[in-house]
């Protein structure tokens, strides 16, 4: 293999990685967690939500995780994935939420 090859080689190898690298910073959205709050993913779309803490407390929110463990076990890998439909898991969220402070509201992203 000439010299000249091989460089255009690793030019095309070094092109591959950053399009790649493009391709999955444009996938994946990075999303600021506060203190105090935490990311699941929730439904079939596997749609982003940031929680208080506080909400792993309330007894509807546990009943959501047993379902979890049920569905996934505790071998699950990624982020923790809830599987319950978008909308009553916001109607569930929603309810959890009035009785914290409205700064612990869970936002979506």
């Amino acid at each position: 293999m000439s010299v000249c090859s091989e460089e255009s080689w690793k030019t095309r190898c070094i092109v591959c990685v950053r399009q790649t690298l493009r391709r999955w910073r444009t996938k994946t959205r990075l999303i600021h967690v506060n203190d105090g709050h935490f990311t699941i993913a929730v439904g079939p779309s596997h749609r982003r939500v940031v929680i208080p803490t506080s909400h792993l407390i309330h007894p509807t929110f546990r009943y959501l995780l047993a379902k979890t463990e049920e569905e996934y076990g505790f071998t699950n890998n990624g982020p923790l994935t809830i599987p319950c439909d978008e909308k009553l898991f916001e109607e569930i969220i929603r309810s959890i939420s009035r009785s914290d402070p409205p700064s612990n509201a869970a936002r979506s992203n």
